[in-house]
């Protein structure tokens, strides 16, 4: 048995739910991730400036801009100027280009950093047999628990004329619910202890 694993998922750098939190890593690969995300937030705050630069509304603007200036310049007699409108543009857009690509490269290499600092956990499988033993001793004291209170309350259902059975058993159903779609009989079903239900689980969400 094994924990259940979806089929499409790896470990990823990026943020969000596919990635421990940072304070959960080791020091060094969590600082990098940290720098990683800035340097991937700047990366694409450059792409959307170049972008936004790059749409020909922008070619418009400027050119109206000069337009005006220009037609302003001749109406007051003067030296039409230059078309500083669209000469900024160029330089805003070639400007936007360069910081592209500066951060493209910084992004690169803090990725690669990452890559670098990336392995796996030496001590994980003594971790991890660690954790089971731990859940285990906690699934057994579950389990002893939940047997003690069933036994005590056999006794009502005794009097009540419900009959004497002191054994805590479940159906497979009542474990999950979902399973009353599938034609499976909640009397004549599988059934077994709550404490094998107990232990199978906590064991199986620390199987790999």
């Amino acid at each position: 048995m094994a924990r259940y694993f979806p089929n499409q998922i790896s470990s990823s750098f990026n943020p969000g739910p596919s990635r421990p939190p940072l304070e959960q890593l080791p020091a060094d690969l969590g600082a990098l991730l940290a720098e990683r995300d800035t340097a991937l937030e700047r990366y694409g705050v450059a792409q959307q400036t170049l972008s936004y630069l790059a749409q020909p509304e922008r070619d418009a603007e400027a050119k109206r801009t000069d337009d005006e200036n220009d037609a302003a310049a001749a109406r007051a007699g003067k030296k039409i100027p230059p078309a500083s409108a669209t000469k900024k543009l160029i330089a805003d857009r070639d400007q936007a280009e360069r910081e592209v690509q500066a951060h493209k490269a910084a992004f690169a290499a803090v990725d690669n950093d990452c890559s670098t600092a990336f392995a796996a956990n030496p001590e994980a499988e003594a971790e991890k047999a660690a954790a089971r033993e731990r859940v285990a001793k906690l699934a057994d004291a579950l389990a002893d628990e939940i047997e003690r209170e069933v036994a005590a309350s056999a006794l009502n259902d005794w009097l009540a004329g419900r009959g004497y059975f002191i054994r805590a058993e479940v159906s497979l159903m009542d474990v999950d619910p979902a399973l009353e779609g599938q034609g499976i009989n909640r009397m004549y079903g599988p059934h077994d202890s709550v404490r094998n239900y107990i232990r199978n689980i906590a064991r199986t969400v620390l199987e790999d």
